[in-house]
């Protein structure tokens, strides 16, 4: 059953307890009609202390304009209801709580005097059907509206580095961080539709690494798009196979991006095994996608949100290195061309490998693609090429660092040549 937002609302009015007269009716239709959920104080200084000690509780205040302060008395100025303003204020550097005058004291509707200090938009006068709708509805959308700023602050470092890349991308992350927050306030999240653009905040963080030459021209495609697997491999010290180079020296363990970074962007890239290269996903794609969620993950919104947080994390990361790392010329002398590295044969490389082991056919297995029982090779390799079930042979070979995949396929074919029958 579909939940609805609620709202917690201090209702503050020294006729808020009565058994009569407005208030029943307007706690009932609060509820009923806009799911406002009030807490009724007849003193200020009663209402106000609750709300400073529990303020992530409540999400905005109802004042009277001449209500009972600290005792009971019959009120005849606004000093109360100025002080509660003034309390409600100091509030905000822990959470903004939007707050309104609901008052039957005809006279301060025709003061200009009064509804100019406190804002016209914020006096409802008690009595008027009109002004009780437009209050609640704006509770509401005063409400929505400060949960999602409350959320932009919370992660303002990351939004602010996203929205710098591509606004639109920025919105997308608060999206997926309001969702997040508020569960109740997106009843219609859908995560599916937020993997594209998440696969594409990893693209604009590796076009700016590439614009200093981070990452080489080699892993972006013929229209200069970043081929997002061989970024990632080229950023993580991997062989970037199909781009043919490398970061640095293998046996240095030479890389840009720590192990953690690595597995983040990985998660990105591969949730769902589509192991897709590119920033958009196909239909196809997507349908993969889609059925293997609905298989395997208890919660989607779960994994989407975790995703989110990683891209976050990546970004920050990112930009961090990136201004650390202005250099062109610096950064362009890591790349190394693969075609210029010999076969490495570290201790735990050789394992026995027989000649006719580096002939075999590409199987396509459990998201995997290899060659016989021992080496794992890059789909991209294979896809690009149309090699699957060919007949190839591995011209060099290494150490499988890939998690995961390593287990089962110890070794990695980094060049692979076609055999002609």
């Amino acid at each position: 059953m579909e939940q609805k937002e609620e709202y917690n609302v201090i209702w503050i009015d020294d006729q808020c307890k009565e058994d009569e007269g407005f208030a029943p009716g307007f706690i009932k239709r609060c509820k009923l009609r806009f799911n406002i959920h009030l807490f009724p104080f007849e003193l200020e200084s009663d209402g106000l202390t609750i709300l400073e000690n529990d303020t992530e509780h409540y999400d905005a205040v109802i004042l009277d304009a001449k209500g009972w302060s600290d005792v009971r008395y019959v009120a005849t100025t606004t000093k109360g209801m100025y002080e509660a303003i003034r309390r409600i204020e100091r509030l905000a550097y822990k959470k903004v709580i939007p707050y309104y005058i609901l008052t039957a004291q005809e006279d301060l509707l025709s003061s200009e005097d009064f509804t100019d200090s406190v804002g016209k938009n914020k006096i409802y006068y008690k009595y008027s059907p009109s002004d009780i709708e437009n209050l609640l509805k704006n509770i509401q959308l005063d409400v929505k509206a400060n949960r999602r700023n409350q959320v932009k602050l919370y992660y303002m470092d990351a939004l602010s580095c996203i929205t710098a890349m591509n606004p639109k991308s920025g919105e997308i992350v608060l999206d997926i961080l309001d969702a997040m927050h508020f569960p109740n306030n997106h009843p219609d999240f859908d995560p599916i539709l937020y993997y594209n653009p998440l696969r594409q905040i990893l693209e604009y963080n590796f076009r700016a690494a590439n614009r200093v030459c981070i990452i080489p021209n080699e892993c972006l495609d013929k229209k200069g798009y970043p081929n997002l697997s061989q970024c990632c491999h080229y950023l993580s010290g991997n062989n970037a196979d199909v781009a043919g180079v490398r970061c640095g020296i293998r046996e240095n363990n030479d890389r840009v991006v720590p192990p953690h970074i690595e597995l983040m962007m990985r998660m990105i890239l591969d949730v769902g095994n589509i192991n897709s290269h590119s920033t958009e996903l196909s239909n196809d794609e997507l349908q993969k996608l889609e059925q293997y969620i609905n298989k395997n993950v208890f919660s989607s919104r779960y994994l989407i949100y975790g995703l989110a947080l990683n891209a976050c994390e990546i970004t920050l990361w990112m930009k961090k290195y990136i201004d650390c790392h202005q250099d062109i010329e610096t950064n362009k002398k890591k790349c190394r061309s693969l075609k210029s590295e010999p076969l490495i044969e570290e201790k735990n490389v050789k394992q026995n490998i027989d000649k006719d082991e580096l002939v075999g056919i590409v199987e396509y297995n459990n998201g995997i693609y290899h060659i016989g029982d021992r080496f794992y090779v890059n789909s991209g390799t294979i896809e690009k090429n149309g090699w699957q079930n060919k007949k190839v042979k591995i011209v060099q070979y290494d150490v499988n660092t890939r998690s995961g995949i390593k287990e089962k396929y110890p070794l990695f074919a980094c060049r692979v040549e076609p055999i002609q029958d």
